[in-house]
């Protein structure tokens, strides 16, 4: 029998992603419009099965794309936004990135050069040698 690795990544607590990392784009890619349709399912299947609700759609997600591959997860990594803290926190759960900026900073994507944002505070001016680029008039983002 053939070992298999898996490896699952999931930011229970959305302190690392400003939405569930699969809501940027993977859900929609399954012919899904509004992603609540999806946590709806999950909450009917986790009912009915009497099972863990991130394990229904740990389920459903494989069941309705049973042919996942490492290509796809890398490429719908591409379309999800990520955060690095600034300072750690854990009083408040209802702490992230949204609602606290000042305690995160976006991370480009790597090779990417983001569009210039205006610094809100020392957690995101950007250092000596950053690139980024302006875009101009007749420039879409």
């Amino acid at each position: 029998m053939k070992n298999i690795k898996l490896a699952l990544i999931y930011d229970f607590d959305k302190t690392l992603s400003p939405k569930d990392m699969q809501e940027f784009h993977y859900i929609q890619s399954l012919g899904y419009e509004d992603p609540a349709k999806v946590w709806e399912e999950c909450g009917v299947f986790s009912h009915k099965h009497n099972c863990d609700g991130i394990l229904s759609y740990m389920y459903l997600m494989m069941a309705k794309n049973p042919e996942l591959t490492q290509k796809q997860l890398l490429e719908e990594g591409r379309y999800v936004k990520l955060y690095k803290g600034v300072q750690a926190h854990t009083s408040q759960a209802d702490w992230t990135p949204p609602t606290v900026p000042a305690l995160f900073t976006e991370v480009a994507k790597p090779g990417e050069i983001p569009v210039w944002k205006q610094p809100t505070g020392a957690q995101d001016a950007y250092n000596k040698g950053d690139k980024v680029w302006y875009p101009d008039v007749n420039t879409t983002v």
